[in-house]
């Protein structure tokens, strides 16, 4: 999996069961985990508290690191592969119907063509037999590659059918709706704004820049582990340690 590092602020709450002095790991890890409680495709793991303040009135702020591990749902995955060798084969087939209908147009557009060279030839003569033949010829010639290049159009059309690549997107928006949507039936955490503050992060989405959106896909179809520095402030309640929500 790939591993990438995040910097934020994050104020939250959590209900804990156990109260010390000061927040512990296993107090951050724990309330951490509870957004994720019902999503089983993200895990906190490897949190380490790193610093801490007393901010007195038990408010106690952290310092720490964690990693989030999104495990990719089966469908995001068929999805993803689908897509990767989809992606592989579009370009081929693309490049050799565009090389086909490049060399039609040529052909259409000849001017070395000796019907084209008799029309201009006797041009000055418009009733001269040459002439008329020329133009006759010409526009027999237009209807045969009219008729060309319907039967071309729809013979690629058809390529891309057999293939399943009709309106294939190559890049790769559609393909993450439909990943995200995925996620987001079995993974209530989605439908938090923290849970979906920090899927956001973990796949790198925001209004201006972030991930590609294929590198979001392949995230979404093959799983990943980011790292998070995070700064909490926690405040200490009769339940214990809890993450404040400002």
């Amino acid at each position: 999996m790939k591993y990438n590092r995040k910097y934020f602020y994050l104020p939250l709450f959590f209900s804990l069961v156990a109260c010390s002095d000061i927040p512990s790991e296993s107090d951050i890890e724990d309330s951490l985990a509870n957004i994720y409680s019902e999503c089983e495709q993200i895990n906190i793991i490897d949190v380490e508290k790193t610093n801490g303040l007393d901010l007195e009135n038990g408010y106690y702020s952290v310092s720490t690191v964690f990693s989030l591990e999104l495990e990719p749902l089966k469908e995001n995955t068929e999805l993803w592969e689908k897509f990767s060798h989809d992606l592989e084969i579009y370009p081929q087939i693309q490049e050799k119907q565009n090389q086909e209908y490049s060399d039609f147009l040529k052909r259409f557009n000849d001017p070395k063509n000796s019907n084209y060279q008799n029309y201009q030839k006797f041009s000055n003569n418009l009733d001269s037999e040459e002439y008329k033949t020329a133009q006759q010829r010409i526009k027999e010639n237009k209807r045969l590659l009219n008729a060309e290049q319907k039967e071309m159009i729809k013979r690629h059309a058809d390529e891309l059918k057999e293939q399943g690549l009709t309106n294939f997107d190559n890049s790769g928006y559609k393909l993450t709706r439909k990943q995200i949507s995925n996620l987001d039936k079995v993974c209530s955490a989605t439908k938090s704004k923290l849970g979906g503050k920090l899927l956001r992060e973990m796949l790198g989405i925001k209004f201006m820049g972030g991930q590609t959106r294929k590198e979001k896909a392949r995230v979404l179809g093959e799983g990943t582990i980011i790292e998070f520095n995070a700064e909490l402030e926690m405040i200490r309640t009769e339940n214990g340690w809890q993450l404040n929500d400002i």
